[in-house]
């Protein structure tokens, strides 16, 4: 299977054991996002210098240290929906008059996967305001289909499901009030997940979700279901500012779960 093929997961194993190298991964990840690029329009800006100087660093940690206190995703690969602050990234959401604003520090959400050992290789597009079932906006433009450029990528994390459909990244942050995580991943054939209130902070996402917050939420989407548990562990939990969030969420464990004798309802029409 093809390292742009494979879920975070596995990517994070095979770097701990030294069968793959993290630059190795960083790098497969940026030559697809660019070569998918012209056709889709799902980065909204990247950071793919730094991100290769992070893929070294992580290098150089696994060959200096015990495999069993790396991060769990030490050398991992994520995209941004641009709305959630990425330090030194545009956080416009796709309005034009917050076109040059940089944050300082990142989200919560975003410093979690960091410090779990992900590298952000880019930040992606997201329909203008966040308010959109298309991705589209007078920053960015239109965010196509990862299989069909003719058709949506859904909104309003299109950059997200879009970038992650293509190959071009294995799991990545979005935000979801009316759907803006699961129609990009319903559009471009992943997996996303919207949290429930209370789980995972918001903070650091702009537009703030004054008199939407107990309908909006920060969530996962990713190319393989199995990155999405693992990640919802690490960006979950109070931070101190974020006030519904206050309590850290007690997830089962997924892995025993049968899917057989669920009735299952399919639509063709």
């Amino acid at each position: 299977m093809r390292i742009t093929e494979q879920s975070g997961v596995v990517l994070a194993q095979s770097i701990r054991a030294g069968t793959i190298s993290a630059r190795a991964v960083v790098d497969a990840h940026i030559e697809l996002l660019e070569r998918v690029h012209p056709a889709l329009n799902a980065v909204a800006a990247d950071r793919y210098r730094q991100a290769r100087l992070d893929a070294d660093s992580a290098d150089a940690r696994i060959a200096d240290g015990d495999p069993a206190t790396l991060p769990p995703l030490l050398g991992v690969p994520v995209t941004v929906k641009e709305s959630i602050a990425v330090a030194g990234m545009p956080h416009s959401a796709g309005v034009v008059a917050r076109k040059h604003l940089r944050p300082d520090i990142h989200a919560t959400v975003v410093q979690r996967l960091v410090d779990a050992g992900a590298i952000p290789i880019a930040v992606t597009n997201t329909a203008e305001g966040c308010m959109w079932i298309e991705t589209d906006n007078r920053v960015y433009g239109r965010t196509r289909n990862a299989y069909d450029p003719r058709r949506t990528a859904g909104g309003s994390s299109g950059g997200e499901g879009a970038a992650i459909g293509s190959g071009g990244s294995p799991l990545g942050l979005g935000t979801d009030t009316l759907g803006s995580i699961r129609i990009p991943a319903f559009c471009n054939g992943v997996f996303g997940h919207r949290p429930s209130l209370g789980h995972v902070p918001l903070t650091g996402a702009w537009p703030p979700p004054h008199g939407v917050a107990p309908m909006c939420s920060n969530g996962v989407l990713a190319r393989r279901a199995e990155d999405l548990m693992p990640a919802l562990r690490i960006i979950a939990g109070p931070d101190a500012m974020d006030p519904l969030v206050t309590d850290a969420p007690r997830w089962p464990d997924p892995s025993p779960t049968h899917l057989a004798g669920a009735r299952v309802t399919l639509i063709d029409d």
